[in-house]
């Protein structure tokens, strides 16, 4: 039992760790926020707006999207010119 929390505390602090890091910028200091189409192709946003790229999750709920959310309210995409909502998939029609 107390091995099974700990795989679970470390897991989800390598999940945040993951998402720090993905959200940092290593002190660039970037002027626009560039993003990657699904087909490859670079997008830019000019300075001062939100560059939207939306994050597809099955259930809202669950907690393996617990990085996602903890990054949006603590402005990690924001401060990184993203717009990042999310899209609720109906798997079950």
């Amino acid at each position: 039992m107390r091995k099974s929390r700990t795989v679970i505390w470390v897991s989800l602090l390598v999940a945040l760790a993951l998402v720090v890091a993905a959200c940092s910028d290593g002190g660039g200091g970037a002027t626009s926020t560039t993003a990657t189409t699904l087909a490859g192709e670079a997008t830019t946003a000019p300075p001062g707006e939100l560059q939207k790229v939306t994050f597809a999750l099955t259930n809202q709920r669950a907690i393996q999207y617990y990085p996602y959310y903890l990054a949006d309210y603590l402005g990690y995409y924001e401060a990184e010119g993203l717009d990042v909502p999310p899209l609720a998939l109906d798997l079950h029609p």
